[in-house]
This record gives structure tokens, C-alpha cells and sequence, in this order.
């Protein structure tokens, strides 16, 4: 299992509409956690990868604002 923690504008500034791809290759999930300051948005609360080959997609809307999509479970 690895964590994968999004860093505020402060820290690194990823231009809006940056995309990152998060792909799962072994059987430890991988877990996004927002650092303090940021906000992360996913459909119900997901944001850890479901099972191995799993794919997400993490999308910078504004100033430490991210989306997080993709094939996802609640941590």
C-alpha cells in the first residue's frame, strides 16, 4: 500500500486542469489523502484504489481544489 498526498498551491503550483494518473499495478491500494488546506471532491467519499490494474484520475479544478475520479473505493 502507498499514500499519494495532494500538496497545496504553496507547496507545488500544478497548473488548473493538470492531470495526474494513478494506476494500482500491485496489490497494495493506493490512498489520496489532501494535505491540510486542500480540497478533495470524489463521489461518495472515494479515494482509495479498488484492486490491482485499478485506474484514477486526479484533476486540478482551481487553487487547492482537486476531483478525484476513477475506479475507487471509501479508505
Amino acid at each position: 500500500a502507498t499514500s499519494l498526498i495532494v500538496p497545496t498551491d504553496a507547496t507545488y503550483n500544478f497548473p488548473v486542469g493538470t492531470q495526474i494518473v494513478i494506476l494500482q499495478l500491485g496489490l497494495g491500494q493506493v490512498t489520496v489523502t489532501p494535505d491540510t488546506g486542500v480540497f478533495l471532491y470524489s463521489e461518495g467519499g472515494r479515494t482509495v484504489t479498488k484492486a490491482r490494474y485499478a485506474v484514477a484520475s486526479l484533476i486540478k479544478l482551481s487553487s487547492d481544489q482537486w476531483v478525484l475520479t476513477g475506479n475507487l473505493v471509501v479508505g
